[in-house]
C-alpha cells in the first residue's frame, strides 16, 4: 500500500468513526437531540423527523466510507452533510448566538464556539480530500486490510473498548453526583453540617466592607450600568458572576431569569457575564434580568469572584452583605435566606 492510499484509508476510517459515534449519540439521546434542534431554531414540526433523519444519514455515510467501491459516494455525502453543519454553526456564531449542542455524540451539551467551527472545518477538509480523488481512484478495501493487520485490528478494538468504558464511567459519575446532591439536601434539611465545612474560610470580600463600584455595558442597549444605578431601587442587589464558556452557568441562566421574575421589587438581580472580545449577543427578553458584559474579569477580580458561577449580596447602602456563594445550590440558598429578611425589615419599618 503506497503512502497516498494509506493516507486516504486513514481519512476514511477517521470520518467513518466520527460519523458513527455521532449517529450513536443522537440515537441514544434522542430527546437531547430534539432539544438541540430547538436551540438551533428548527421548527417544532420538523424536529422529530430530523432527530431520526440526521443519525440515519450519518450511519449511511459511515457505511459507504468503509466500502472501497462506494468510498467516493460516501465522501460526497460526508462533505455535503458537514458543509451543512458548518454553515449553520457559522451563521449562528455570526449572529452572536451560542446554542448548546451535543455535537458528534459528546456526553454533555456545551455552547458552540470557534473550536466547534474549527473541528467541523477540519472534518470537512478530510471529506474534501477524499472527494478530490475522484470516482476513478482505487481505494483500498478496509476489511481485508484489517484482517491482514492483526495489530491494527487489536488497536481499534482496544480504542472501542476504551470509548465504551469511558462512556459508562461518565454516566456512573453523573449518577454519583446526583446522589451526593440528594444527600446534601437531606443533611441541610436536618441541619447537619458536613465536617469539612467547619474549617472552611469565608470566601469573597469582607462582610460590611464597601462594594467596589463599576460601570459595564448592558446587553440589549449597550448603555453603561453602574452599581449606584442598580441600588437606586432601594433594595439589595444580588450580583451573579458568570462566564460565556461555563456550562454550569449556562444551565443556571433560565433559573436566574425565573428568580428575577419571582422576586422583582424585593431584590435586584444582575448577572456580570465574562465574554470574549467583540462577541455579539442577541437582545434579551423584556422580562429577563439585567446582564452586564465584562471582557477581562476586571469586576469579578475586584469582588474576588473569579470562580463561576458565584454570587454576592450587596446591600441597598452599598456594602457587602454576604460571603461569596459558589455554585447554583449556594447561590439559591443565599437568595432564599435574603428574601425573608427583606420581608421582615419591611414589616418593622411599617
Amino acid at each position: 500500500m503506497d503512502a497516498l492510499t494509506m493516507l486516504f484509508t486513514v481519512l476514511r476510517l477517521l470520518l467513518a468513526g466520527v460519523l458513527l459515534m455521532a449517529a450513536a449519540g443522537k440515537l441514544r439521546h434522542r430527546q437531547a437531540q430534539v432539544q438541540t434542534l430547538a436551540a438551533f431554531g428548527v421548527p417544532a414540526a420538523l424536529r422529530p423527523s430530523l432527530a431520526w433523519l440526521m443519525p440515519a444519514c450519518e450511519l449511511a455515510i459511515a457505511l459507504l466510507l468503509t466500502l472501497a467501491v462506494s468510498a467516493w459516494w460516501g465522501a460526497i455525502g460526508g462533505a455535503a452533510l458537514l458543509a451543512l453543519y458548518t454553515a449553520v454553526l457559522a451563521y449562528k456564531l455570526q449572529q452572536g448566538q451560542r446554542p448548546s449542542c451535543n455535537c458528534f455524540g459528546q456526553q454533555q451539551a456545551t455552547p458552540i464556539g470557534a473550536a466547534t467551527l474549527l473541528r467541523n472545518s477540519a472534518l470537512l477538509a478530510m471529506a474534501g480530500a477524499l472527494l478530490a480523488a475522484g470516482p476513478a481512484y482505487g481505494h483500498a478495501p478496509l476489511w481485508p486490510q484489517l484482517a491482514a493487520a492483526p495489530a491494527l485490528s487489536a488497536c481499534l478494538a482496544v480504542m472501542l473498548l476504551q470509548w465504551w468504558l469511558l462512556h459508562h464511567v461518565l454516566r456512573q459519575n453523573g449518577r454519583l453526583i446526583l446522589r451526593m446532591d440528594t444527600l446534601e439536601l437531606r443533611l441541610d434539611g436536618a441541619n447537619v453540617q458536613p465536617l469539612h465545612a467547619l474549617d472552611t474560610q469565608p470566601r469573597g470580600l469582607a462582610v460590611g466592607s464597601m462594594a467596589p463600584e463599576f460601570a459595564l455595558p448592558e446587553i440589549g442597549n449597550g448603555k453603561p450600568m453602574t452599581l449606584v444605578r442598580l441600588r437606586s431601587g432601594g433594595v439589595p442587589v444580588l450580583l451573579l458572576f458568570s462566564d460565556i464558556a461555563c456550562s454550569p452557568c449556562a444551565e443556571l441562566a433560565p433559573r436566574i431569569d425565573s428568580w428575577h421574575r419571582q422576586y422583582q421589587g424585593l431584590i435586584t438581580i444582575a448577572v456580570v457575564l465574562r465574554v470574549d472580545a467583540g462577541q455579539q449577543h442577541r437582545p434579551r427578553a423584556a422580562d429577563a434580568c439585567i446582564t452586564l458584559l465584562q471582557e477581562n474579569r476586571q469586576v469579578s477580580g475586584s469582588y474576588d469572584a473569579l470562580v463561576t458561577p458565584s454570587a454576592v449580596l450587596v446591600s441597598a447602602e452599598g456594602t457587602i452583605a454576604s460571603h461569596l456563594a459558589l455554585g447554583s445550590k449556594e447561590i439559591y440558598d443565599l437568595l432564599l435566606s435574603t428574601v425573608p429578611q427583606i420581608y421582615e425589615n419591611r414589616e418593622i419599618a411599617a
